[in-house]
């Protein structure tokens, strides 16, 4: 397994645990939900890898990339409640590369051959929230390729990173929520959780059909009429390996939406689906 990209957290030691391992699980016509499984209790978690290699059968026509074999990640707390919800395998790869400051690795392109992909996403998930237990489903093999893919086999190891001394005082909830954006200017703050402290947001869309962003936590325009060429100028600054096309963050401090805040993505030319990635520390 390739050395993940940790992050720096003070002092102290690290401890890599796996916490789960499938091999050669054949991928059918419809996607399947592998069993709750309990992380391993070690002190505060502070990232979790994914090692997936995958041989994809048939004769692929516009191939995807290795992640898209995993369709979901769903992690709990110990009540139950949500810490990962709704992240796609796809996602990985985005959230790993903005959690890394740009240094992700290349997500593979699927070829027929034993294809493989590790990426390491940082995540806390404080010990009083413990245990948490996570779930994979995995995709239908219809989602290997746009045509052609007749099945596909995987392998999948998923690690848990944990630090003593890490000084770490909440968990990070991941949420990823859909939208259909129009033409014109489409609110998006009433779907911001209100009152709860919001880190990080990024997000994906067609770079052709938006034309800006205006961001507001209290009415300060803190964001204002921010093309795509000011978002890619603002990745290029801050990530490693500069902006990704289609892929987003927004860069605000962490704030708590309320009834003035201002979160508008406004459409140019088209209707488009957006993918809104929400970061709360709770």
């Amino acid at each position: 397994m390739p050395n993940a990209i940790l992050p720096v957290i003070g002092q102290g030691k690290f401890r890599r645990t796996t916490v789960q391992s499938l091999s050669a699980i054949s991928l059918t016509a419809s996607a399947q939900a592998q069993s709750q499984l309990d992380i391993p209790i070690y002190g505060d978690l502070i990232g979790i890898g994914f090692d997936v290699t995958c041989t994809a059968s048939g004769t692929l026509s516009t191939p995807t990339t290795v992640n898209h074999a995993i369709q979901e990640v769903s992690i709990k707390d110990k009540s139950g409640i949500a810490i990962w919800q709704g992240i796609r395998g796809s996602d990985l790869g985005m959230l790993e590369n903005f959690r890394n400051l740009g240094r992700a690795r290349t997500v593979t392109v699927l070829t027929g051959a034993a294809n493989n992909y590790y990426t390491f996403i940082p995540c806390n998930i404080e010990q009083k929230d413990q245990t948490a237990r996570i779930q994979l489903t995995l995709a239908p093999y219809s989602d290997l390729a746009s045509s052609g893919c007749t099945g596909a086999s995987v392998n999948i190891t998923v690690v848990a990173y944990y630090k003593d001394q890490s000084a770490i005082t909440y968990t990070e909830r991941f949420s990823r929520q859909t939208f259909t954006t129009t033409t014109g200017r489409n609110r998006l703050a009433s779907f911001l959780p209100q009152g709860s402290l919001i880190t990080d947001v990024f997000f994906s869309g067609t770079e052709a059909y938006l034309s800006s962003i205006d961001f507001s936590e209290n009415g300060a325009a803190e964001l204002s009429g921010m093309t795509v060429a000011d978002l890619t100028a603002l990745d290029n600054d801050r990530l490693t390996g500069g902006h990704v096309s289609t892929k987003f963050s927004l860069y605000v401090s962490p704030f708590k939406p309320n009834t003035t805040t201002v979160f508008d993505y406004v459409g140019q030319s088209s209707s488009d689906t957006v993918q809104l990635f929400l970061i709360e520390a709770r």
